[in-house]
């Protein structure tokens, strides 16, 4: 699956941070990604599905945007996501600030260890 020009990388902290395949991947063939994308700059959680013509393959066009958060610097952005034990998909987003937190965001709420349930219809 190719979606680079999704992602941005500028050769920092960014690009595809993470993959998880979903608790039930042989049955439904979802995947969950985590990735930086450049214009504007924010963190993607994403579910994609495998391809319904060649299941050996993923379907880039199967895109289903969970959540974004806006990332005005290009550090600091986390980075692996898993599912936990209780069944929920973890994703630490890190501050997304740069030296010196200029924002002061890992003092809000948006520098988080985020948690989703995958089980719900929609996600």
């Amino acid at each position: 699956m190719d979606i680079r020009s999704r992602v941005g990388d500028r050769g920092n902290e960014e690009g595809l941070l993470g993959l998880a395949l979903d608790r039930d991947f042989s049955a439904n063939g979802f995947f969950y990604s985590y990735y930086s994308a450049a214009s504007p700059k924010r963190s993607v959680i994403s579910r994609f599905s495998v391809s319904t013509d060649a299941p050996n393959r993923a379907d880039p066009d199967s895109e289903l945007v969970i959540m974004e958060v806006a990332q005005p610097f290009f550090n600091h952005k986390g980075g692996q996501i898993r599912f936990g034990p209780d069944g929920f998909l973890y994703i630490p987003f890190g501050d997304g600030g740069s030296r010196g937190d200029p924002t002061a965001t890992v003092r809000t709420a948006r520098a988080c260890l985020a948690r989703f349930s995958a089980s719900t219809p929609a996600g």
